[in-house]
């Protein structure tokens, strides 16, 4: 079986799991739902994306990632599934296995390793340390993200990242506009550029929604969703 016929099996596995545990327990299910415009590997092209986490047991969580794009001939797709421990307001600890398809050379794309987060005050750090699974299997990658909250609903984020063999910067913004209080709308801007040529980068601006009960985005972003995610940086390196 070639090896984009194993990702499509593996990115098709995963949306059957998330769909029959969000309807197993849709009682307990969030989910969020994101669209946005961005440059992407030299193209200008829409993303859309959904996250669906719920929670197993007693600080035990689980939360599924799907997202995707495209332009005529180009496109992508990525699923990332993870599990892990939560204690409320003070940080998370557990695991992920994500696999992509980006219709170029090289496209097939797999991670799994573990992830953490740590919040004190305004800051969060988000952490990934893990291993390719697909193609350069064995390969280390990983990163750390720095965010500040300037109040509940402002966050900017920086931080470096280590993807097939590529070192690159990451940098992004999220803010929670008061005008949309209770109706959970965020506005995003992340970006990712490639250290050994910093014109080598990637773009996307859009917006977030989340059904849920209203909360802070610092409380959403803490308690809620897991929100650390690669696909730019995969989009950025080939």
């Amino acid at each position: 079986m070639s090896v984009q016929k194993k990702t499509a099996l593996g990115l098709l596995s995963l949306s059957l799991v998330v769909a029959l545990n969000c309807t197993a327990r849709a009682e307990q299910a969030v989910t969020r739902v994101s669209a946005g415009l961005g440059r992407v590997d030299g193209y200008v092209m829409g993303m859309g994306g959904a996250n669906f986490r719920y929670d197993v047991g007693e600080g035990l969580i689980s939360q599924y990632d799907i997202s995707g794009g495209g332009l005529n001939n180009y496109g992508f797709l990525k699923g990332t599934a993870h599990v892990g421990f939560r204690k409320l307001g003070v940080g998370y600890f557990g695991f992920f296995g994500s696999a992509s398809y980006i219709n170029r050379e090289n496209g097939s794309i797999g991670h799994a390793g573990a992830e953490a987060q740590l919040n004190y005050g305004p800051v969060t750090v988000d952490s990934k340390i893990g291993f390719n699974i697909i193609e350069r299997s064995g390969s280390i990658m990983g990163g750390a993200d720095i965010s500040y909250y300037f109040n509940p609903d402002l966050r900017v984020y920086g931080g470096y990242h280590y993807v097939r063999e590529q070192n690159l910067y990451a940098a992004g913004i999220e803010f929670r506009p008061s005008q949309f209080n209770g109706s959970n709308v965020t506005f995003f801007a992340d970006a990712r550029a490639a250290t050994d040529d910093i014109r080598n980068i990637t773009v996307i601006g859009g917006a977030k929604i989340t059904f849920d009960a209203y909360r802070s985005l610092l409380d959403e972003n803490r308690n809620r969703f897991l929100s650390s995610d690669y696909l730019l940086d995969q989009l950025t390196v080939k």
